[in-house]
């Protein structure tokens, strides 16, 4: 009987997968998807954006422009032009509801460095980090919320690292806080951001046995404090000073070097 019913069986695998080609083939948003997703399915430490408006493209620009971080993008229904502009920097946006598992599976979730949830929504920015959190209980959550009190209590019981308010709202800080830098103060002067910020030395960074003086030099940056374990905070130290793992630094120039010096001391480049 199972012979008899080999040919059948094998007629309908062959001619489903044939169907299943045909419509990839000839449906260009279909094909144009199911790429996206198979890029998205080989990133490994990447940062997940939910919300390709104002501030997650901008956000999106900084961690691949300046960042040179593997950006994955979700968004419902996203604005005109919008494609255009991640497909220039090989962002694969992913279109879906990013508070449904199988969207974030998609976008690699179980594998990603962050999650930012920085839509407009206040409701969806939790249901989404809700739903992140309870699939990775490792990943860095940064979500955007407008009210200043809902912000205090996701960050208290949700664990969540980064819960930016709309007063806060600054790409750079969305973008720093992914890659767990903490960025004190920003200013403009003309048409130049500079920034303040802080980071601990990663095991293996390139900063691990660099002097203040070459870090400065090399990097273009000032560092205004250092301090080591066991130590005070030296307040512009000295050019001499060796640093090492675990010190905390805090760096101010221009708000791209700082960020870069922090994304290349994460991920140990």
């Amino acid at each position: 009987l199972f012979w008899y019913a080999l040919p059948p069986i094998f007629i309908f695998i062959v001619g489903d997968g044939a169907v299943e080609f045909v419509r990839l083939f000839f449906d260009r948003t279909q094909r144009l998807d199911a790429w996206r997703e198979a890029v998205a399915s080989t990133y490994r430490n990447h940062v997940i954006v939910l919300g390709a408006g104002h501030v997650g493209l901008r956000v999106i620009q900084i961690l691949r422009d300046e960042l040179d971080v593997d950006v994955v993008a979700l968004d419902t229904n996203p604005s005109a032009g919008v494609e255009e502009f991640l497909a220039e920097r090989r962002v694969p946006l992913l279109r879906g509801n990013g508070t449904q598992s199988a969207v974030l599976e998609k976008a690699g979730l179980k594998d990603a460095e962050a999650f930012i949830a920085c839509t407009g929504d206040d409701h969806t920015n939790l249901d989404a980090i809700m739903r992140a959190r309870g699939m990775n209980r490792n990943v860095r959550i940064v979500a955007r919320v407008w009210d200043d009190q809902f912000a205090t209590q996701i960050k208290d019981f949700m664990n969540v690292q980064s819960v930016l308010s709309s007063s806060e709202v600054s790409a750079p800080v969305f973008a720093g806080m992914a890659l767990g830098v903490e960025i004190t103060q920003s200013i403009s002067i003309g048409d130049t951001n500079y920034s303040t910020l802080r980071l601990n030395i990663r095991k293996d960074s390139f900063l691990d046995g660099q002097t203040v003086g070459s870090v400065q030099q090399n990097e273009k940056v000032d560092v205004v404090l250092h301090c080591a374990i066991g130590h005070l905070p030296q307040v512009q130290p000295s050019h001499e000073t060796v640093l090492k793992a675990d010190d905390i630094l805090v760096i101010f120039g221009h708000e791209e070097r700082c960020l870069q010096v922090a994304t290349r001391n994460h991920f140990n480049r």
